[in-house]
Parts: structure tokens; C-alpha cells; sequence
């Protein structure tokens, strides 16, 4: 981000030739990268630092930036890996899940339709009981 900046302010100062200088200076002292960077020459201007002095300043505030730029992008690959592994780690937990919610309810109407049956014969031993009571009673079992 502070390249992107950095670049801004240039094209900012490059394009002075269209704008006066005190616009130029006014939009650069409005961000507060380009307040730095206006205060550091200010401060090398006010102590008569050789303009190279002052060159150098502001490529080592450039190099740093692109430095810490790098860095960022780097962190921003290992945390992008870090969190496609994760998607990737919570896709597989939900198809597991689905898939035993799936072998669930399938075991739950199998289940289902055992009870049914168990029911079903069930009922019918008690028919076939009382049946046979009613048999026994008669004096005809």
C-alpha cells in the first residue's frame, strides 16, 4: 500500500507542471505518508542537507517501504495458504458429516421398517395367543 503511495506521490509531483506547487504540496501534506515525507525534506531544507542527502533519505523511506511491501505480500501468501487449507480441511469435515447423515437416516428407515415388521408380528402372536387361550378354554386345544 505504502508503494502504491509512494508511486502517487510521484506521479502527484511529476504532474507539478500542470498545477501549481503549493496544490502539488497541499494534496502530498494532506496523507499522512506524504506529511512524512514533506516534513523530512522540510527538516534536511531547514539544517541545509545537501539535496543528495535528501535523495538518499527518501530512497532509503522507498526501499523500507517496498521492504515492509514484500513482507506484507508474504505474510498475506502464508495466511492465504493457511486459509485455503482450512476451507479445504472444513469442506472434507462437512462431506464427512453429510455422508454419515446420510448412512444415519438410511439406518433410521431400515430401523423403521424392522419396528414395523416387529410390530406387525408381534401383533400377530398375540392373535395366535389369544387364539389358543380361547382354544384351551373351550376344552378344544
Amino acid at each position: 500500500m505504502f508503494k502504491v503511495l509512494a508511486i502517487a506521490l510521484l506521479v502527484v509531483a511529476s504532474s507539478a507542471r500542470f498545477m501549481d506547487t503549493k496544490t502539488v504540496l497541499a494534496q502530498m501534506d494532506k496523507d499522512k505518508f506524504g506529511n512524512t515525507m514533506l516534513s523530512a525534506v522540510a527538516l534536511n531544507m531547514a539544517i541545509k542537507a545537501p539535496q543528495e542527502d535528501v535523495l538518499v533519505l527518501i530512497d532509503q523511506i522507498l526501499d523500507n517501504l517496498e521492504y515492509q511491501q514484500n513482507e506484507a505480500d508474504k505474510a498475506n501468501v502464508t495466511n492465504q495458504a493457511d486459509c485455503d487449507e482450512t476451507i479445504s480441511s472444513l469442506n472434507s469435515q462437512i462431506f464427512e458429516t453429510s455422508s454419515a447423515i446420510s448412512q444415519l437416516e438410511t439406518a433410521i428407515a431400515d430401523n423403521e421398517e424392522i419396528l414395523s415388521q416387529a410390530r406387525r408380528d408381534l401383533s400377530q402372536a398375540n392373535d395366535d395367543y389369544d387364539e389358543v387361550v380361547k382354544l384351551i378354554a373351550e376344552g378344544t386345544a
